[in-house]
């Protein structure tokens, strides 16, 4: 059993000394070191390579740069961001995901009794960090890197209607920013996103999405018309569904039971999409934990022969698990880097 050795830079010692207490009650931690500054962190960080950082969403670094970043410009190593549950945390903790923080903890405070109450989910978050890929390791390459594992006919006889379904979770707030962000600004074809959030996140996703690309992204919303060149993002603790009504697609949102533990699920979204008739089906699953998407990915294989199905390379994937379920079922049209989506996407919805 690999015994873990974490990093906690947060600016409340009070908090960081609850939350290395409650850490080392699992036999699993080993070495918990925690500070109150950057600096300090930083300088352990490159000195001990833990394998896990948890780091204050709050904590700043030398003329506002952004902690992150520093950190991963200096070594490589998993970053679990800790945020209480306000806009403006909120905000930054998805620039810092973004940036290659690969998961965080919500805290509605930082308390001692609160951190009790998610100690299970905790542990699972810090474990799951140790094991995934260190994601400012990923080398972008300019050469397509792609294996077909099924070839499929031409789309038929609907070259001018399309729909893209995006399925992501750990590690995903990075990997879309670089789909997003190599979209041209005449890319058409819509694009429906769920990413494993809990509510609120996922609207300063999108928005952080909708900054730093070239196509309009926004959070879903019930009942909305979905319109060319708009990317939806489904809002957390919700799930998002496509239906056809008279003959246009719109946006569906529930709070139906959870699906493989998630709401929103890929799993549900993707479904829904096998249902609509007509249209030429894109499913892409990206970095995650879990099996999310497999299912979906099968039914839209059988409402449509050649539907496109991109899973994100073990390469650059944060963490294999969603992908690689993918993988198995032997429906997936390309196995990709991340790099290379964006481009492939452009290629699969020319006319």
């Amino acid at each position: 059993m690999q015994e873990i050795n974490v990093v906690i830079i947060d600016r409340s010692e009070v908090f960081a000394k609850a939350l290395k207490s409650m850490l080392l009650s699992n036999p699993k931690m080993k070495n918990i070191q925690l500070f109150t500054s950057l600096t300090d962190g930083l300088n352990s960080i490159i000195t001990d390579k833990p394998h896990v950082v948890l780091l204050d969403v709050n904590i700043k670094g030398e003329k506002d740069e952004l902690p992150v970043k520093i950190i991963l410009q200096s070594i490589m190593v998993p970053i679990l961001m800790i945020a209480e549950n306000t806009v403006f945390q909120t905000a930054k903790t998805v620039q810092a995901l973004s940036q290659g923080a690969i998961d965080f903890i919500k805290l509605d405070q930082k308390i001692k009794q609160e951190l009790m109450s998610k100690e299970k989910e905790i542990f699972h978050k810090v474990i799951q960090a140790s094991h995934g890929k260190k994601s400012r390791s990923i080398k972008l390459q300019n050469k397509p890197s792609k294996v077909i594992t099924n070839k499929v006919p031409p789309k038929g006889s609907y070259p001018d209607k399309a729909l893209i379904a995006i399925g992501s979770s750990t590690g995903g707030p990075r990997a879309l920013h670089m789909v997003i962000q190599h979209l041209p600004s005449n890319f058409a074809t819509p694009i429906l996103i769920v990413q494993h959030m809990p509510a609120g996140f996922t609207k300063s996703l999108a928005e952080r999405l909708n900054k730093i690309g070239n196509i309009h992204v926004k959070e879903a919303e019930h009942g909305e018309i979905i319109r060319r060149g708009t990317v939806y993002v489904a809002p957390g603790n919700y799930h998002m569904k496509v239906i056809e009504t008279n003959s246009k697609l719109s946006i569906e949102i529930t709070q139906e039971e959870e699906r493989l533990g998630h709401r929103p699920s890929v799993n549900i979204l993707f479904d829904s999409v096998a249902k609509i008739k007509n249209i030429h089906k894109i499913a892409v699953v990206l970095t995650g934990m879990g099996k999310d998407g497999a299912e979906g990915v099968k039914t839209i294989k059988e409402s449509q022969r050649e539907a496109i199905i991109i899973a994100e390379s073990k390469e650059t994937a944060i963490i294999n698990g969603m992908p690689k379920s993918v993988i198995e079922t032997n429906f997936v049209t390309d196995v990709l880097r991340i790099d290379n989506i964006a481009q492939a996407l452009i290629d699969y919805t020319k006319k």
